[in-house]
Parts: C-alpha cells; structure tokens; sequence
C-alpha cells in the first residue's frame, strides 16, 4: 500500500488495510501463533462507516482521473466515420484530430459530474454502514480462530417453525392463512387455537406440509451473492369459521414435544358491518445487514404500538435486498409481528431477481413467504397481482414485476384483469397498491418501465375513478395534488382538525391523488428536481417512515410518521384526507366540468353522464349559470362521434384509387393504408385536394404525399397509427408549397401519438402553414409532443389547441 503513495503509517501502533489482509493470509497459512492486539479495535474501525465512506471517496478521485487521462489519450478517426472532407476538416479543428476529451466538451459531457451523480445516487450513507458491517463479518470469520466465539447470525433453529407470516383468506373476517418452515420433516405440522389464553379449550388442525427447494445463500456480500439449493418443509393452512370480532390465540406445535412451552401468538378478527377500519401502509425495507432488519423491525412494531389494532398491514415491495437470499427473509420475518398481523404483499423488483440452480422450480420469494390464495390464472414467476373488497374499499395490488417485454408496460394479461376488477362501482373509495411510481421525484423517474407503466396506470386511473395510489420503489417521499391525465384539477378545500392533527380535506375531488411514501427501512434517496412532476408536498428524508390510512364514514385519511431510532419513537409528517358525499350544487358541478381533460382519445363516458345528471338536477336560475357548460356539450359530441369513427366501418386500401373510393364511401369511418406511399398530386400540381365532410380516421403506416384535406360540416379527422401525410417539396421546387389540412367551421383534428405531418419549400419556400384554419370554433388536438404547436397558421379565426405530451408531467 505505502509504495502507491496513498499513505505511510507514521509508527508501528498505525495499522492499514493492507496490514489486516496480510494477517488474514498469514493466518490462512497458520504461520500466526498469537492474537495481534489491534485485531479487534481494527474491525471496530472498519465496521464504522467513515472508513468505507473514505475508501469509496478514495476509489471515484481515481476512477475520474483515468477516465479522464484515457479521454486525453484517444482520439477518433473521422475518415471512418465521415465521407465529407469538409466535415472532416471542420470536426478535426475544433476536437484536436478527433480528441475524445473536446469531443465531450462540445457535448457538454462531463465525466466527472456523472461519475459524481453516480456515486451520491447509489452510494447511501446505509450502503456505508452495510459494507462495513459485512466487510468486517467476513474478516471475522477469516480470522474465527484467532477471534473466538464468533456470533452465529443464521440459527434457523432446528426443527422449531420460523418465517410464520399470516395474510387474508378468501374471507376476510371468518379465515386466516398461515405460514411456516422448519428446517427438517419436523413434527411441527400442527396448529393449536383457542378463544383462551391458556388454551383449556383448543382445536387442533394439521397443515398441509411439503418439501421444496429454496435457494440457500453460501457467499453474501450484500450487492454479490453466490446459491447453492437446500430442501426444506413448507407448511401452510387456512383457519376457518373464525368468530368475528373476537380475539384468538394459536400455538404451532409438534404432538410430540411439551406443548406448554411454545411460543403463543395473538390475533384478533374484525366486525363485518362496520365500515371504518385502518390499516398500515410499510415500504422498502431492504437492507444488506441483519442490523438494519433490526432498525425496520423496530419501525414495524412501532407502527402498531401507534396504531393500535389496524386491520392489516400493506408492504409496498422490496422487503429486501435480494429476494432469493434466505439470511434477508430469516431476519426481517425474524419477529412474531408478521404471525400475529394481516400482511398484503406486494412484489418489488428485489423479490423478481433471477437465479440460476437446478432444473427444479424455486417458486418466488413473494409466493415463497406469504400464503396468497384466490389468485387469478396468471405467471407467478415475478410475483402476484391481486385484489380485495374490504367493507366499502376496492384494493388493487399490482406486480410491476409482470411485463410486456417489448412495450416495456404491464402484461396484456394483468392489464386486462385491471379493467375486470376496477369496474367495481359498490364501494366508497378505490385504492392502487403499486411498487413502481407513475409521480416519483426518486432515481427511477426516468426509467422506461417506470415511465410506460404509469402511462397505463394514469390512463386507468382516469376512467375507473380511482381515489388513491400508494407506491414505492424510489425511497422518497412525495405525494402530488388532485391529477386527471396528468393534469392538476380544482376542487373544495378545508381544514380540518382531526386526532390532534390539522388535516388538509380534499371534498369529492374528481380524480387521483398519488403518494410516494417513502422507506420503512435504512435506504433514503435523493429526490431529483429535474424530475418536473405536479408536487404538492415533498420532504427530504434521512429517517424511515410508515403511513396510516384511516377509513371512517365518507372519509379517508391518510397519515405519515417518521420514525426516529435513537428514541423509539414517531411524530407526524405529513397528513391529509379525502372526502367523498353526494353533492348536487352549481359550484360542484362547475367544478366537476373543469375537472374533465379535453382529449377525445380518452373515455368519458361516466363523467358525461354524471355531468348531465346532476346538471338536469339544477333549478332553472342554476341551470343558466354553469359556466361550462357549452364545454361539456362540445367533449360529448367529440366523445361521441371519436367513438362512431372507432366502431364504424373499416376499409384497407393499398392504392389512390381504392383510398378515394374509401373516401367517397360514406359507410366507412376508419381507413387503413396498408402500402408504403400513396401520393395524390399530378405532374402538374393539381387534384391534391380531398374533402372530408363526415367524421373519418385515417390510419396504417403509409406516408400520403402531396395532399391537402379540407374538414368540413363539424367533422372529426383522426390521423393515428403510424401514418404520415407528407408535403415537403424539394429545395426551389416550381411547385407550389402545400399545407396538409385545412379546418373549416367547427372542425376537429386530432393526431395521433405516432402520426407526423410535414411540409415545406415550393415556391414561397419554407411553408410552417402545416394546418390552417378557414373557420370558428376549431379545435385541434397534439397528442405527440412531435406536433408544433407554432405550424398551426390562424388568421381571422381562432382556434382552440390541446397538446397532450404523455410524459406524465407538467405541461
């Protein structure tokens, strides 16, 4: 080490690291004959979390001085990449002959700032703590012989049960499932329950109990991990024709061991007539090291000290780590918390890990540890989706795990079940249990996944009313205001003081909140500003964090405490409530309009007719005060005739001529090109223009070039798929420039996501004058962020324009 110049030891009580692996190899080799008196002060240092801050610090200073050094000592040759001498010549100016470092200059790539980003978003101070926390368990156990009695942290007890978990049945209030291993065919089969604490009235149930593989850890190095396999007893049972409302005890036991001495465990059922309840929301507890488990175990059963008897407890996912390392799940079930409570579990993307063993099936972790029953047909591989109705709320949980590969959203078969189960309209409140985040201001907001599968879930939201989404993954805490289709709505405010606390009431809000609660566990993130989502409240965090959900009458409330470890103890965070009653008035109703998004391309079919309901509910004097109503009327008729085009009559065309006759068809409302380019115009410039006078969409993959469409008579255009109607002349062209669509009184355009259109040159050069607009009451609809606004040419007539960028965000 002294000869790298990182440091020399000032006198012989200074010890290195390169001290410390030289005895691990002396004492491989038995040369040692007596215990060095710093071993132990040496591993206490290494255990802290300042050493490996240090030596991470110390590695990203080297990492950027030879990243940097290797960007001064290459260089790209252009003759490769570039047949242009002129470019080539330009390109070898301003970059030293192709020199990589002013290359990334003028891209304004800065390696040190990534490297930098790099390492502050993945390098946690409990990263820290957990590397030297395993660093100094594996050295220890180098050194065994030199330091006796080692501490044993993976005692799975024998043939005693361990992991006992316990989730809902298939009827929430009269059954329980249970959970449990042991290590051998154990006598531990047997459940034990009674109404009495000392059990001189008991039944006696066995469970059904089989072997199984599970991947059994043999090197754990937190972020590397090496399996083997290991065969173990799984055991499993429902308890049934439960009294409701009452408090049971149960015991696992083996028939023939002393009964008396094991472990009793409590739980109490729930009244099925009353609709208030509570329940606790936990989330990402993964960590690294059994220390860490301890700390979110502590922040679990403080959450239900707090609480006090909340009907069940939702896991957003990531419980740890890695789901396929069996020393993770020995010490975070490692308490009789998970047997004696009601869990909901979701799957994170650390229980979705792949491994590779045997041809024999692991089944995964989720699957592995909680006992989920009524499971809809579907690939369990990655984990579960599922839902429940709990008295008067509809439960949604989502496998973010379970993908479409190639759209990078949710598989067609979740998706599917999501609008089976969320038509739902017998319930007071609709809830979204999801470990990825549509609104996250956390690490993850960029990635595709993230961002295809909160375009579905924004969407679902929307047409299924749903009132609350709760989601993990990003370890921040952030929650939005009231969103339809990523858009912030008004509704009625209050205050409100409620348990001590001033709660901020949303009444009847018409659409979603999202909230990203934060880490139950020891892993806090950054939040990212550039992240440019609708916020309503966001903390940054140092400290874990569980949240309330309360649901008492016409209300919810939702509360948020952050836990604080050197007192055992929580305070409030953030809070807030949602109310939802019957409520017929002008204003709510003004309000209830505003609330609708004006794009044709979404469903509004509930909220058109509940609109017009409460709306035939005004009196006359009230009636001729809403003030948008003339809006309401508009999205209808375009709802309306959007959906006339989608069902009508389809034509497929691969040619002009079989395109026109589809054109003149009245019968058919849909058009699919399916040829590579139908162009319109003659040699002489002329029969380029086609009048659309009905509702029409145009669709397929062609490109349409030279043609000018005329939207008469109120008419919607639809251009979607791939289509793209193209008019760019070439450069000083005779012809004359061509815009692509002409609007005409009440006319409706609406572009698809991944429709273009494009014109340009000709005599008069350069045409923007993409859609022109010859007419009032105009609208014209950007759902591409591909479309310029600015390309739309108004003169006298004013038109009105939606852009819809689909990114989730504010625009």
């Amino acid at each position: 080490m002294s000869e790298t110049g990182i440091y020399k030891p000032q006198n012989s009580e200074e010890k290195t690291l390169y001290d410390l692996v030289l005895l691990v190899l002396l004492n491989y080799y038995k040369i040692l004959n007596d215990t060095p008196k710093w071993i132990k002060p040496a591993l206490n240092n290494l255990k802290s979390k300042e050493v490996i801050e240090n030596l991470v610090s110390l590695a990203k200073k080297y990492v950027i001085i030879i990243l940097c050094n290797i960007s001064e000592n290459i260089f790209l040759n252009f003759k490769v990449t570039f047949d242009s001498a002129f470019l080539r010549l330009i390109l070898n100016r301003k970059t030293n002959k192709g020199q990589i470092s002013k290359l990334l200059k003028i891209f304004d790539i800065n390696l040190e700032r990534i490297i930098s980003n790099f390492f502050e978003r993945y390098m946690s101070s409990s990263f820290f703590n957990s590397s030297g926390e395993i660093l100094t368990e594996l050295i220890s156990k180098f050194l065994s012989d030199l330091i006796p009695k080692i501490e044993e942290k993976h005692n799975f007890r024998g043939n005693k049960p361990f992991q006992i978990t316990m989730t809902f049945s298939e009827n929430f209030f009269t059954e329980r499932n249970l959970r449990w291993y042991t290590k051998i065919n154990s006598d531990y089969k047997y459940i034990e329950i009674s109404k009495n604490k000392d059990f001189s009235e008991f039944l006696n149930l066995e469970s059904h109990s089989i072997k199984t593989s599970r991947p059994k850890p043999v090197l754990s190095l937190g972020v590397i991990s090496s399996y083997t396999e290991e065969e173990i007893f799984k055991h499993s049972i429902k308890l049934k024709n439960l009294e409701l409302n009452k408090i049971y005890y149960y015991r696992i036991c083996s028939l023939k061991k002393n009964k008396s001495k094991e472990k009793i465990y409590r739980f109490k059922t729930q009244d099925n007539k009353l609709n208030n309840f509570r329940f606790i929301v936990l989330a990402d507890s993964q960590a690294m090291t059994k220390t860490d488990y301890d700390i979110f175990l502590k922040v679990f059963s403080n959450s239900i000290t707090r609480i006090k008897n909340p009907e069940f407890v939702a896991h957003l996912g990531d419980f740890v780590d890695d789901g396929n390392n069996e020393n993770y799940w020995e010490w975070i079930l490692n308490s009789k918390i998970w047997a004696e409570n009601i869990l909901i579990p979701l799957s994170g993307n650390h229980e979705a890990r792949k491994i590779l063993l045997s041809d024999k099936k692991i089944e995964n972790s989720i699957l592995r540890h909680f006992y989920l029953t009524d499971l809809s047909n579907q690939d369990l591989t990655t984990g579960a989706y599922y839902s429940y109705v709990y008295k008067n709320v509809l439960f949604i949980i989502l496998n973010t795990n379970n993908l479409d590969l190639i759209n990078n959203n949710l598989s067609k078969e979740q998706y599917d079940w999501i609008l089976k189960v969320s038509k739902r309209e017998d319930v007071k409140f609709k809830i979204v249990f999801t470990h990825k985040s549509p609104y996250s201001n956390g690490p993850h907001y960029k990635n595709l996944d993230v961002k295809e599968i909160g375009k579905q879930l924004i969407d679902l939201c929307y047409e299924f009313d749903i009132d609350l989404v709760i989601s993990g993954h990003d370890h921040v805490y952030v929650r939005t205001p009231v969103l339809n289709l990523g858009q912030e709505i008004s509704c009625d405010e209050k205050m409100i003081s409620y348990k001590n606390s001033e709660f901020s009431v949303y009444v009847n809000p018409n659409g979603t909140l999202y909230v990203t609660p934060g880490t139950s566990g020891v892993k806090n993130y950054k939040q990212n500003k550039k992240a440019n989502i609708p916020i309503e409240f966001e903390k940054v965090i140092n400290f874990p964090i569980y949240s309330e959900v309360e649901i008492k009458n016409n209300s919810l409330y939702f509360s948020a405490y952050k836990y604080d470890k050197s007192s055992n103890s929580s305070k409030l965070l953030d809070c807030f409530a949602i109310e939802k009653k019957e409520e017929v008035s002008l204003n709510y109703l003004n309000k209830f309009i505003e609330s609708i998004p004006d794009c044709p391309w979404k469903n509004h079919d509930k909220r058109i007719i509940k609109a017009f309901k409460i709306y035939e509910k005004l009196s006359e004097q009230d009636k001729f005060q809403v003030k948008n109503y003339e809006k309401l009327t508009k999205i209808s008729k375009i709802n309306s005739l959007y959906k006339r085009i989608l069902s009508g009559e389809t034509a497929i065309v691969k040619s002009k001529k079989e395109f026109l006759r589809s054109i003149y068809n009245k019968k058919v409302t849909n058009i699919i090109t399916d040829c590579e380019e139908i162009k319109f115009e003659n040699e002489f410039g002329f029969k380029n223009i086609i009048i659309i006078n009905r509702s029409l969409s145009i669709g397929g993959s062609a490109k349409l070039c030279y043609v000018n469409f005329h939207v008469k008579k109120g008419s919607i255009f639809l251009l979607k798929d791939s289509i793209c109607v193209d008019n760019t002349r070439r450069l000083f062209s005779l012809y004359k420039n061509l815009s692509v669509i002409n609007l005409y009184e009440n006319a409706v355009l609406i572009l698809g996501d991944n429709s273009s259109i494009n014109s340009g040159y000709g005599l008069g050069f350069n045409c923007k004058n993409y859609i022109c607009i010859k007419g009032k009451n105009t609208s014209v609809y950007l759902n591409n962020k591909y479309h310029i606004k600015n390309y739309i040419y108004e003169s006298k007539f004013k038109t009105k324009v939606v852009i819809d960028t689909k990114k989730n965000e504010k625009i």
